[in-house]
């Protein structure tokens, strides 16, 4: 006597698989007894697809950040929180519990004093517009004390209109 809401999966004509959302709901009469349903049915088909082609690319990003075992940070410039990987905090001998909460004073508290002015100028020349991508080399503390040498490269993913960095 509850409606009813979910997704099916039904093999349309030809064999094309065919996604429906649907909706099925009791009609009650004056006593409450159930005289008939009403069902709603949508094609979701392409939303499903889509998900399905989200979750393949996904899986294969991922799969290539393991392979390559990289350590990867996101730094977000208006609330200046940051974002690292499991690997990144394993280069610097750390958990990602141990880091949080990661800002942008993360990276300049790991990063070696006399590379952090380097580090720090080529972000701005970046962020300028000055290049397509950021890139420097530079030491970063591990948590035992010795230096870590690492290729750090990155991209900002959104900019205002006139090219400037969104914050």
């Amino acid at each position: 006597g509850q409606p009813w809401r979910g997704e099916v999966c039904n093999r349309a004509k030809g064999g094309r698989i065919c996604w429906v959302g649907s909706l099925v709901a009791p009609v009650v009469d004056d006593t409450g007894a159930i005289t008939r349903y009403v069902s709603i049915r949508t094609d979701i088909t392409s939303r499903r697809l889509a998900e399905q082609a989200l979750n393949d690319q996904h899986e294969r990003l991922e799969g290539i950040i393991e392979g390559t075992r990289a350590g990867t940070w996101e730094w977000d410039l208006r609330s200046g929180a940051g974002v690292v990987n499991k690997r990144w905090a394993e280069l610097m001998g750390h958990t990602l519990e141990e880091l949080q909460p990661v800002t942008v004073d993360t990276l300049k508290q790991v990063t070696h004093p006399e590379d952090y002015p380097v580090v720090e100028a080529t972000l701005r020349q970046h962020f300028a517009g000055k290049s397509n991508y950021y890139e420097a080399v530079m030491r970063c503390r591990h948590k035992d004390g010795h230096w870590v040498w690492v290729q750090d490269r990155g991209r900002v993913t959104s900019r205002t209109p006139t090219g400037g960095v969104q914050t």
